[in-house]
This record gives C-alpha cells, structure tokens and sequence, in this order.
C-alpha cells in the first residue's frame, strides 16, 4: 500500500524585530513546546510553527467560523533582541496570529505568550513553553538514558521533546539496555532520533486507544532504513521503471529481500512479520499522522496485536521515502479493542481525500468522504456489527459506507464506517453499533468533535 499524502501548507509571515542581541544566548538546533515549535541558529530563529493554536466561535449571523494551525511553518530568519522577541507571525483580512512576548529563561528554555484573532468571530489568548532538544548537561549516578536523541537527519522537526502538558508520560523501567520512548515503550539504544521520534508518535496514538503499547527492535528499525535507501537510491533504475513500492530487487546493492518479511528476516527478525507502510515524506511524525488518517495504513499502528515497530526514512532530492515494519503477537492486546476516533476526541478532521493505495470504497460521488471510523479488536474477539448509524448533534443521521473483514479482505479484525461527505466543522458527532462479540449481544456508542482544519487531525490534545 502506498499512501503520498504530501505535506501541508505553509505560510509566509512578516515579523517585526530589534536588531541586537542579549548576552544570554539559545543554543543552536530544534526547539519543542506544547504550542510552538522553532529552531535557533545563533542570533536568529529560522522559522516557527505554532501546532494546535485555534480559535473557535460563532460570527454575526450564529455560523460556526474559526481558525487552526496545524503544522503550518513560517519561515525566517528572525532576529533575537535581548533574549526576548515578539512578532506579527500571520495577518490577512480573516485573521491574525501574533507572539505578543517571547523570552529565553535560560540556554535552554523559552516562555511567551501568542494571541490569535479570526476576525468577526474569537479571540484566543494563551501562553507557551518551549525547550531545546539538546540538554544541559547533567551528572546522573544511575544508568538511565533520555529520549532526545540525536538532532535528525532531515530538516523537518519532529517531536522528540517535551509532549502538551495534558498529556502525560509515565518513565518506563525498560531494563539495560533499552531506553524509554517519550510515550511510552522502549527501544534498543541505537535507535536514532527519527526512528524514536516514529515509534513515540505511534505509542501516543496507542495511549489514546489504551492498547498496549509497542516497543522498537533493532531488526525492524534496519528493515525499515534499508528498504528506504533502497528505494531513494534505485527509485529512476527500479521504481520509475514499475516496481511496487514495496518490493526490491536484490540485484541492486543494499537491496536485501523481495517483500517485506524476507527484508525482515535478512536483518534477523524471528517473530511474525505482519505489516509494511510507506509514505513519502522524509518525515517520521507526519508519515505516522498520514498513515493514521487512512483506513489501509492505520491498521498496524492501532491493532491491539502489534507488538514491535521500526521507521527507517531516507531522501535523495524529491524522491522521499518513510517506511515502518510492525511485527505481531501482543498477547495482552489479544482481547483488547481499539476505536478511533476514541469516545470524546476533539479536533478530529472532517474530511478524507482517500489518498491511499488500495483505495477503499469511494462514496457516492467520490471523495473527499467524511474521516475513517475503525474498531479494530484483537484476535481472540470475534465481533459482527449487524447495525450501525452515524448521527449529527442535531439528531439527524449520517449516510455512511460501512466496511468490515467479511466485505473488504484488508479489513483484518476492523470495522469501518465514513461519511459520504465531509462532516460540518466544530460539531459532535455519534456512532452507535450494535451486533455479536464472541457470539454474545454487544452494542457500542460514542462521540468524537471534529475542528476546523478539513484533512488534519489535532495531536496535541489531552489523554482520555
């Protein structure tokens, strides 16, 4: 399966700075926060990102209206004055979001606070942290290891640092010598900043679920970067040529195996071999959102049966590549189920461009369709939805495409329903289902909120 969902857009902003600097100096490189991202190359900021900021509300004639960032950059450089900085990031005749006031506290942390206006329609204030993804240095007595990393190869951030304060993280013993990922699960110390930063984004999707998380191998992560370096490398001899995606010819140097089990073996993974997923990004936290907002490529990072993942990515010019290998057999996932959207999330996309290879069902007049619904058990459930609905807060009902296992052989151990069309922003949604689970009565009903952003799901939103 080959999902190219592209990146989402950016925009250009003007930015209004003194022009000297303080004595206290960031250090140079990533900067995470729970609203704001950015990157520091001495006196300058390189460019910001302000993931999750919204603003919600209702205009003049009580519609719904709003606006939200997700991962939108704004390019630089923009100077530092003094440790501090404030900047007009963004202002059209529809909205405006503005740093009111930024400061480094120290080397390696940063505080602020940002205002957002849709015009005609909210305010929202609010105030950030942020801290360096490289550390202070430290004197530890036991052999603990931090999940920062190594700075990744790519130029894209990803989220190895400090998660949303709602969210929280519980330090994970792994025992010598894994280390702990940032929401939980572990991984062999080898594993870089990309791979860890992967393997992070898929166990806090996971905790959502509440399944059991999944740790990384050193075989999968391998797998994963060599198929990578195989396709970026081979991509105009091998891939323009027709190849699938997924497979290899080994005639070609650091290509190791036809399909994605025998790449797996090669590397010395023993257990079973369940899943491959690509994109083409170079980016291991968006590849990761990507894959979850299909249904195809959302299977393995929700499947309660998942128990070990690797990433591995690569990139030669605009030929990109991201690729996880997911092996099986979590037995305490074995009678776990898993919902997504999960009962009461917030910010969920409202609409699906069905941009994933197969391509499921289309709707009636083809897509964009509302967001993928999936209930995904582990292997010792049996569950046959015989009913279901999908309802709007006003009660009325949502036609819907319904898919299962017995209908769409992809549809290992899932359930899935989406809109014909794309849902109304800022509004709560109920799905009620009803059938057998190992042969007894089951009925299940929830609600998600969908936001503002159309394609793009909020990730910084609390823990249920």
């Amino acid at each position: 399966m080959e999902n190219r969902l592209k990146t989402i857009l950016v925009f250009l902003l003007v930015l209004l700075w003194g022009c000297s600097e303080g004595a206290l100096k960031p250090v140079d490189g990533p900067w995470h926060g729970d609203v704001i991202e950015f990157e520091v190359e001495g006196s300058k900021i390189l460019w910001v990102e302000m993931p999750g900021v919204q603003c919600i509300g209702t205009n003049d004639a009580g519609d719904n209206c709003g606006v939200a960032f997700q991962s939108e950059r704004m390019q630089g450089p923009f100077k530092v004055k003094n440790a501090q900085f404030s900047a007009t990031l963004i202002s059209n005749n529809l909205y405006q979001l503005e740093i009111v006031e930024g400061r480094f506290l120290s080397p390696y942390e940063a505080e602020g606070t940002y205002r957002l206006e849709a015009f005609g329609c909210c305010v929202k204030t609010g105030a950030f942290v942020a801290s360096s993804e490289e550390r202070p240095p430290v004197v530890q007595d036991t052999g603990g290891s931090s999940d920062t990393g190594s700075q990744p190869d790519t130029t894209t951030p990803v989220d190895t640092g400090n998660p949303p304060p709602d969210i929280v993280t519980t330090p994970q013993d792994c025992g010598e010598p894994m280390v702990p990922l940032t929401f939980g699960g572990c991984t062999p110390p080898a594993t870089n900043a990309d791979q860890k930063a992967a393997l992070s984004e898929v166990n806090k999707i996971r905790g959502w679920l509440k399944v059991p998380l999944i740790n990384g191998h050193t075989s999968l992560n391998q797998s994963s970067q060599a198929h990578c370096e195989c396709y970026v490398t081979h991509y105009d001899a091998v891939y323009a040529a027709g190849m699938s995606g997924h497979q290899e010819d080994t005639s070609y140097e650091g290509c190791y195996g036809v399909d994605f089990w025998d790449r797996m073996a090669h590397f010395g993974y023993d257990k079973p071999a369940s899943f491959e997923i690509m994109s083409f990004q170079a980016d291991p936290v968006a590849a990761v959102h990507g894959w979850t907002h299909t249904l195809y490529h959302r299977l393995p990072i929700v499947d309660p049966y998942t128990l070990e993942g690797g990433y591995g990515g690569a990139a030669d010019g605009w030929v990109m590549c991201d690729t996880m290998n997911f092996g099986s057999g979590n037995v305490a996932g074995s009678d776990a189920i898993a919902i997504l959207p999960f009962d009461g999330q917030v910010g969920v996309a409202t609409a699906w461009d069905g941009n994933e290879l197969p391509q499921p069902q289309p709707p009636d007049d083809g897509y964009p369709s509302g967001p993928i619904i999936t209930v995904t058990t582990g292997p010792d459930l049996n569950l046959k939805v015989d009913t279901y609905s999908l309802r709007h807060e006003d009660g009325t009902e949502v036609p819907v495409i319904f898919l299962d296992e017995a209908v769409d052989g992809w549809l290992v151990r899932t359930t899935a329903l989406y809109a014909h069309s794309p849902l109304d922003p800022v509004t709560t949604y109920t799905v009620s289902l009803s059938g057998e689970l190992n042969g007894s009565s089951w009925n299940k009903t929830w609600s998600f909120t969908t936001g503002l952003a159309d394609y793009y799901w909020d990730y910084n939103i609390p823990a249920p």
